[in-house]
């Protein structure tokens, strides 16, 4: 049977309609997944109201700020007087965004304790006059540079101060007990359904909580846990139930501070868990209305119903002006007032719809507002019967309609459809606050169409190209064969992209008899391929200089990041260029064609370090600290110049052949492929070389860099990891929490002052860790200078 018969257009429509049934009902394919969180981000954002919240104002901590009082954190007085002003102003709720988990450090109070003591020890405060007179200055001295004390009491006399708490999700430990404040804040008053409801929630079984003398004097606590999506990293729901040990039940930060706002009893919240009818939370206000937030089914939380961009629909207030009552106060008056980080590189900013930087204290503004105002998105259990409905209608469309259509016709219906269904969910979402699935229904009916539309293309050309091909009948002697050739090189050739992967310029090499040309370079041979682009060897035609070329394909990186991906490669290369060490690969050029970026450096005749990490093959113990030290000193001079590597592994670090010469490779490509995110979804980097900042995401420094040399060093030295785990996950978790193996348990022959200074570069706190790698080169110098003067003595004289 002829292929074109056993697949009819009903028959293509039927396995695609079916294909489509299935992963509506599996869930499977993450890809459609994020295309529909795509479509609800953009509806989102068309929806987002600038009108300015009445009942919320914002105190934020800004750049300003910063560059007045100076860099934070700042003590905790600065705070206190904050809360003493809003306090006086009138603010009916001050929700005290900032996390203090540890008593203030501060060097002068610890010296004034320990002067107060050894003078009341010797007896110097029972001397009359003198003595007393002197004793009561240093208490005051010490009341006035005791920075918990003050924020404590100023807490304590506002009397309306919530305060977040976090849960701590990586710790494998348990609570025994719950927090005397958890208790106080707890959700007490549960209707559940059964067991089957109470599965819905996420329970935790550790909490991190505020320092225990702000939380006994809070008036209120909630978590401040976001859960950004898995597919994307955004935030689109704000959690306001979660478990923590067995029977506890804890809100969520936003239902905290409303209900001190209505000045609300554990008696007037209720909270229902009905897995089949629907969660929810009753405020119960008398007089007013009550207050419903309904909870989505396995999240316990709400859809955010987001206001503008930040900066636009929460009126906000430099905290310096609050401080200095620079402003009318009374603009606090019975209001929510927010204290909280906006300045750059102070407190976690986070991607959602309206924003790819939104600060935590404008998503908990966004959160408090829809519970005031009741503005949920919602998406009901009978919006999966509409989106399957859809389904099944754009199927039979497919499947018996458009077959029958003339090719116009049938585009123009199809068109008519997709814009029907499209324009009905994004009329719910933006009327009713209703989220009704877009992308399936709408990828069944372009997909079937393009399937049967190119189906009936292709047989019904059959006859012309069979005609076209009759009429060609010159065989020139050499056409067959060097036709192949010429298409092939056309096909590979890297302007404009390394088209026809995964053969690339390699295949071209390989298969014509000419090597390519990429801008003044002449290609010659592929050195290796990675994730993000290829290495090629090639001669600079202007001044006949070999060089090593490496490429990276901006179009495997999402559409909205390429700009930014280029201003950052070019920025970052443009800065290692200034690199001149002779222990850091040269960088001599650095351009673009087309969709490929490229960077020309030094070609180096030699292997990484890559061979010499495995047992059996280990370098002598001098050497590798010769190596380790001359990788110190090239970290040294790049961090000097402000450029950090982020990416220190045996396969960046170069031994050169003939004179076994150290080179330090990738500055200036480490930090765009360590920080960016390709198509699908994968963060480049190299997991057990990472800090453990880097692991937590947080801002890393040239310490940063000192860590992942301490690994290298680890694994140079013995031939094992300082970190392994089963997967990701659990390396993640070493790397953050857990101290690295005995060095010398491993290789006993390694010197106990070796494994100290590997010690020292892996500690976990950055702070704890050598300073500047020069301070790391110079340890190692010196050990080796010891083990050359050792190794002098031995010799026979």
């Amino acid at each position: 049977m002829k292929l074109h018969k056993l697949f009819s257009d009903w028959v293509i429509g039927l396995i695609t309609t079916v294909i489509f049934v299935v992963l509506f009902f599996s869930g499977a394919f993450s890809f459609i997944n994020t295309i529909e969180l795509k479509s609800y981000d953009l509806r989102a954002y068309l929806a987002a109201s600038s009108d300015i919240s009445p009942d919320i104002e914002l105190v934020t901590i800004t750049d300003e700020d910063i560059n007045t009082l100076g860099r934070w954190p700042w003590t905790r007085s600065i705070i206190a007087r904050c809360i003493d002003n809003l306090h006086e102003a009138g603010a009916k709720v001050i929700a005290l965004n900032i996390f203090f988990s540890e008593p203030e450090e501060n060097a002068g109070l610890m010296a004034i304790k320990r002067l107060k003591q050894e003078f009341d020890e010797m007896g110097l405060a029972q001397i009359e006059n003198n003595g007393i007179a002197f004793y009561q200055k240093m208490v005051d001295a010490e009341m006035t540079l005791d920075s918990d004390t003050r924020l404590e009491q100023s807490i304590k006399n506002a009397g309306n101060v919530v305060i977040p708490f976090f849960f701590d999700s990586l710790s494998q430990g348990r609570d025994e007990t719950a927090p005397a404040f958890v208790s106080r804040d707890s959700l007490k008053k549960i209707n559940s359904a059964g067991e089957e409801s109470i599965h819905d929630i996420i329970w935790f079984s550790k909490i991190t909580p505020p320092l225990n003398r702000f939380a006994d004097v809070a008036a209120g606590s909630g978590h401040n846990h976001l859960f950004p999506d898995t597919n994307d990293g955004a935030v689109r729901i704000q959690r306001h139930v979660l478990g923590y040990l067995n029977d506890i039940y804890l809100p969520s930060y936003a239902v905290s501070i409303v209900r001190l706002f209505k000045g609300l009893k554990d008696d007037n919240m209720t909270i229902s868990l009905d897995s089949k009818k629907g969660s929810y939370i009753d405020y119960k206000i008398t007089p007013g209305p009550a207050i419903r937030v309904p909870l989505l089914e396995y999240d316990m939380g709400t859809l955010v119903n987001w206001k503008k961009e930040p900066g636009i629909a929460f009126h906000q207030t430099r905290f310096t002006k609050v401080l200095n009552k620079e402003i009318r106060m009374n603009i606090f008056k019975d209001k929510i007032v927010i204290i909280g980080h906006v300045a750059s590189g102070i407190g976690d900013k986070y991607k959602t719809p309206v924003s790819e930087q939104m600060p935590v204290v404008e998503l908990l503004a966004n959160t408090v507002d829809n519970i005031l105002n009741q503005r949920f998105y919602l998406k009901p259990f009978w919006t999966g019967f509409i989106t399957l409905a859809a389904l099944l209608f754009f199927g039979v469309f497919i499947t018996f309609i458009l077959p029958g259509l003339r090719t116009g016709t049938g585009a123009v219906t199809a068109f008519i459809l997709f814009i029907a269904y499209g324009t009905t969910a994004v009329a719910l979402f933006l009327n009713k606050n209703i989220w009704l699935d877009i992308s399936l229904p709408l990828m069944i009916l372009v997909i079937g169409y393009i399937l049967i539309i190119t189906k009936r293309f292709l047989t019904a050309g059959k006859t012309k190209k069979k005609v076209a091909a009759d009429s060609l009948k010159k065989d020139y002697k050499d056409f067959a064969e060097k036709t192949p050739k010429l298409k092939e090189a056309e096909d590979t050739m890297i302007f404009g992209g390394e088209a026809g992967r995964p053969g690339g310029v390699g295949a071209a090499l390989k298969n014509y008899d000419t090597s390519p040309t990429f801008r003044r370079y002449n290609i010659i041979s592929e050195l290796g391929r990675g994730a993000m682009g290829t290495v090629y060897k090639g001669v600079d035609l202007k001044i006949d200089r070999t060089v090593a070329i490496k490429t990276v394909r901006l179009s495997d990186f999402d559409e909205g990041m390429i700009k930014e991906m280029k201003e950052r490669f070019f920025r970052e290369a443009e800065s290692a260029g200034l690199l001149s060490h002779p222990n850091i690969v040269k960088i001599y050029d650095a351009g673009e064609e087309g969709d490929l970026a490229y960077i020309a450096m030094e070609y180096l005749n030699g292997k990484d370090l890559g061979r010499h990490t495995v047992k059996g093959n280990l370098l002598p113990i001098r050497e590798t600290l010769s190596i380790a030290a001359q990788v110190a000193e090239a970290l040294d001079f790049a961090h000097g110049k402000g450029i950090v590597h982020r990416d220190i592994k045996p396969a960046n670090i170069m031994r050169i052949n003939v004179t076994g010469e150290i080179k330090v490779t990738d500055f200036g490509i480490a930090r765009i492929t360590t920080s960016s995110r390709t198509k699908t979804g994968i963060i480049m980097g190299t997991p057990s070389y990472m800090s453990p900042e880097q692991v937590s995401g947080e801002k890393v420094d040239g310490r940063s860099d000192i860590f992942s040399l301490g690994v290298v060093l680890f694994e140079l030295l013995c031939g094992e990891k300082p970190f392994a785990g089963d997967d990701i996950t659990s390396l993640m978790y070493m790397i953050a929490k857990e101290k690295q193996s005995s060095l010398k348990t491993i290789n006993p022959r390694v010197p106990g002052v070796v494994e100290k200074i590997v010690d020292k570069a892996l500690e976990k706190e950055a702070a704890k860790r050598y300073q500047k790698a020069g301070h790391m080169a110079l340890h190692l110098r010196t050990v080796i200078k010891k083990i050359d003067e050792i190794s002098d003595r031995k010799k026979p004289v």
